[in-house]
């Protein structure tokens, strides 16, 4: 009975530390999440973000895009989306992106809450993207596949859905959006 409260215990304690890490803010930009660097090697990223996050929903290791055939793998928490891939270095954490619910235009449940993400200049998550991008000083561009706006600079990447590029802004990666090429 002794174990059985010990371990009760023990999984309480630590769900109340992940609870409260996850309130932690998120500040975007080319170095890191939550301390864990963009390349480190995969399997003690991963570690390191779960223990800090959660569990999260992890793809385990999967094929990639059917033009590419690398390894992959995403653990999302939410809006929030870590991926890593096998590269010439080994398996590594490429980036990690947030990205708003389209329905509500809030935090995805499961994941960081909308204010823990802080992006560079006070300009928040679902701002203008338009005038986000003029304060960063940089163009955005149209995707001429997806349709949407984006922005790269600064060692992250701004995105809106709207092609008009007025929109608010609705993910935003680091160091910028990973897609099937």
């Amino acid at each position: 009975m002794k174990v059985n409260l010990f371990l009760a215990t023990a999984a309480l304690a630590a769900s109340l530390t992940t609870a409260a890490m996850a309130q932690t803010a998120i500040p975007v930009g080319p170095a890191a999440l939550l301390g864990v660097a963009i390349g480190s090697e995969a399997n003690s990223a991963a570690t390191a973000l779960k223990a800090q996050l959660g569990p999260g929903d992890d793809s385990g290791w999967v094929d990639g895009c059917e033009f590419n055939g690398v390894q992959e793998r995403f653990i999302t928490w939410g809006g929030l989306t870590t991926y890593f891939e096998v590269t010439d270095q080994g398996p590594v954490l490429i980036n990690w992106s947030y990205g708003l619910d389209y329905d509500t235009g809030g935090a995805r449940p499961g994941g960081p809450m909308l204010s823990q993400i802080q992006l560079p200049g006070g300009i928040a998550m679902g701002s203008n993207f338009a005038s986000a991008v003029r304060s960063y000083g940089g163009t955005p561009k149209v995707d001429d596949v997806f349709g949407v706006g984006i922005y790269d600079g600064n060692g992250f990447s701004l995105m809106t859905k709207d092609d008009n590029l007025n929109g608010p802004i609705d993910q935003v990666a680091v160091p910028y959006f990973t897609y099937c090429d």
